[in-house]
């Protein structure tokens, strides 16, 4: 499927981090989302019936990240993407892009983080332990 819906750079204050120290305080972290959906529909009827209002993939994405703590941008990234595909049946597979920009900073660093796809078909991704 070449059809996509996209979100770039939207940035959430999370608690996110290996150490209790990094988790405890808030910073920014910068979603990247490519949903890929069948837009023939609505393209074809101008209706927000036969599509998704990014809108509402941006509130799930603020509830995934302001849920609870997390230690890795993999971790959330995952969470991400099972969200998406659970609230919105049309959507077939989502990439999720995690970017830390503070992570490195001190290095000279612009951002770290992860990107990473979840399909429909191959069921959720799970964290493995």
């Amino acid at each position: 499927m070449s059809d996509t819906i996209f979100i770039r750079q939207a940035s959430f204050p999370c608690h996110i981090g290996v150490t209790p120290e990094e988790r405890a305080t808030l910073q920014d972290v910068l979603i990247d989302l490519d949903l890929a959906i069948d837009l023939t529909a609505a393209g074809r009827t101008d209706s927000i019936k036969e599509t998704l209002d990014y809108r509402d993939a941006w509130d799930t994405v603020r509830e995934c990240v302001s849920s609870e703590e997390v230690h890795l941008v993999e971790a959330l990234a995952t969470r991400i993407g099972n969200a998406l595909l659970e609230r919105f049946p049309l959507v077939q597979s989502v990439g999720v892009g995690v970017t830390k920009p503070r992570a490195l900073a001190a290095k000279g660093v612009s951002g770290v983080g992860v990107r990473l796809t979840v399909e429909r078909q191959h069921g959720k991704r799970e964290p493995r332990s």
